[in-house]
């Protein structure tokens, strides 16, 4: 899945997370389970079965509901969905790379509709759409890495 690369508002970012990909797979795949590690979902649940053209909702800093269908389903290595907020689209494909220690996630996602036009809105938009994304990737590792590290003598 590609997003919009013509879209007024991309982003794009990656981090490297110490965690083999099935692992990292294992938590972006489970929409049912995002409340539970990133701090600005506050509820996600399938519509119906997991999987390429499944769909599901989730609310976002407490004031977005999106329902969005899954567009690229690769285990341990893509997932892709769309969903419409208010009069916009929203893309987000997160891409996985790794071996059997680590995995290098690439996220992307685009923003297009009538309120990306105006700018002082698209640029505002930017900004929450930037800091989101880096969010996905920073709570992503922070639980990886945590999970992966439970009940280890970290000294």
């Amino acid at each position: 899945m590609e997003i919009n690369h013509n879209a007024p508002v991309r982003v794009r970012g990656e981090i490297e997370l110490f965690a083999p990909p099935e692992m990292v797979w294992d938590w972006l795949s489970r929409v049912d389970l995002w409340q539970d590690w990133h701090p600005e979902i506050t509820n996600s649940r399938w519509l119906n079965r997991p999987g390429m053209n499944a769909e599901f909702k989730w609310r976002l800093r407490a004031v977005l509901d999106i329902t969005s269908r899954i567009e690229s389903w690769e285990e341990r290595r893509e997932l892709g969905f769309s969903g419409q907020v208010w009069s916009t689209t929203l893309r987000h494909v997160f891409r996985l790379d790794g071996d059997f220690r680590r995995t290098r996630v690439l996220s992307e996602a685009s923003v297009e509709g009538s309120g990306c036009g105006f700018a002082p809105l698209r640029a505002l938009i930017s900004g929450q759409v930037a800091r989101t994304n880096d969010l996905w990737l920073g709570a992503l590792k922070t639980r990886l890495e945590s999970e992966k590290f439970k009940g280890r003598d970290r000294s």
